[in-house]
């Protein structure tokens, strides 16, 4: 009725609290089910019988949910390693704050001349992130605009669409910074991409500007929307 979509997992992931398995919004994959950790625990209402009259409430309550005898066993681990081995979520966390602080030094190679594409966009409806990136040689920073499926940048978060392209850049013997994110619809077809929602982990990206550097450095029209709603 509120219009406001994934209200409870799009607020809990802004908390820093993203549910298990929801891993739209920054959740880790969970048991390996498709199911979320977000269950109905109770439900009670009036009886239907005398709707007017009667204050009987029928009442119905789980006592336990599917993930119930996963929780007991995370309890009952002794050992580092058991505990270890039940969740992954902090290392992603981890991912993230090093590449946004990510310095680059002792570069491995020294490349001349950049070839790296300053905008390459998935067709779909993807996440995306924006990345400056420059040299103490260098008169101006260079922007890069990368948008990835999970299955081309090997996982569903922001940070795994960073960092192929942070890696390149970093061979480069560039300084690098991502600036923000969110998503882009792309339609190779029509030759446009529409750029809107943000980056749990990153920030949400400046996607006025983002529009600009997509039609600048590509053949392809830009549209974007600045709400704060679109998850």
């Amino acid at each position: 009725m509120t219009g406001r979509t994934h209200q409870i997992r799009g607020q809990m992931s802004q908390l820093g609290f993203p549910l298990c398995g929801d891993v739209m919004y920054g959740g880790d994959g969970f048991l390996n089910s498709e199911f979320l950790s977000l269950q109905c625990c109770e439900l009670s209402f009036r009886s239907p019988c005398s709707p007017f009259e009667s204050k009987e409430q029928n009442k119905f309550r789980l006592d336990t949910s599917w993930w119930s005898a996963w929780l007991e066993e995370y309890s009952n681990a002794q050992s580092e390693d058991q505990i270890e081995a039940t969740t992954n979520s902090l290392d992603k966390s981890k991912e993230v704050k090093q590449l946004q602080v990510m310095e680059i030094g002792n570069p491995k190679t020294n490349v001349s001349g950049c070839t790296t594409p300053f905008v390459q966009l998935s067709p779909g409806k993807n996440k995306y992130v924006v990345i400056k990136a420059g040299k103490t040689s260098m008169p101006e920073t260079e922007w890069y605009i990368r948008s990835s499926s999970p299955i081309e940048c090997g996982g569903p978060y922001h940070a795994d669409v960073a960092r192929s392209l942070v890696e390149d850049l970093k061979q480069k013997n560039y300084d690098v910074v991502i600036m923000g994110g969110g998503r882009i619809d792309f339609s190779e077809k029509d030759k446009h991409a529409h750029v809107y929602g943000f980056s749990y982990g990153f920030g949400k990206g400046d996607h006025e500007f983002v529009s600009m550097l997509i039609e600048k450095h590509s053949e392809y029209s830009a549209s974007f929307d600045e709400s704060d709603s679109l998850y």
